[in-house]
């Protein structure tokens, strides 16, 4: 049981980032599509908000490890496989992992979780010194461009 939960650890901690991400994007989709209703174009601001509460409640239930988001998020990002280069790339790499996360998102897998809550996925210091190096490098070059 411990040997398998530490043997998909990454895996599980991947799919709820990407379900947090979906979860984060659909709150913020709905305050803009909730401002561009207010604009005026009220047909675009509705079909913003019922897209963002889509992707609220698929990202919601895929960081809670449900099978049945994870098959309609693959069913939904295949066409983006279509946009060269960018959406290709990214999305191959998401589709893969969400087939691998197949056991990660089985009922007996969250008995699993629940029976070993002590287990978590935790980020090398490594790796949080090169996401803080690149973030500067970001903020530092928008700044360094607004200042032009």
């Amino acid at each position: 049981m411990v040997a398998l939960r530490k043997k998909h650890l990454l895996i599980e901690a991947l799919i709820q980032a990407i379900g947090g991400l979906l979860t984060v994007g659909g709150v913020v989709g709905l305050l803009i599509a909730a401002f561009i209703a207010m604009a005026g174009d009220r047909l675009s601001g509705l079909g913003g908000m019922v897209f963002a509460i889509f992707s609220f409640f698929l990202g919601f239930d895929l960081y809670r490890l449900r099978n049945g988001a994870r098959i309609i998020l693959m069913i939904l990002i295949c066409p983006v496989l279509t946009v060269f280069p960018y959406g290709t790339g990214i999305t191959v790499g998401v589709v893969a992992l969400l087939l691998k996360a197949s056991v990660v998102c089985t009922q007996e897998y969250r008995q699993i979780i629940e029976a070993t809550p002590e287990m978590r996925y935790t980020t090398s210091p490594k790796t949080w010194t090169i996401l803080a190096i690149l973030l500067t490098v970001v903020i530092g070059a928008m700044v360094w461009w607004s200042h032009r």
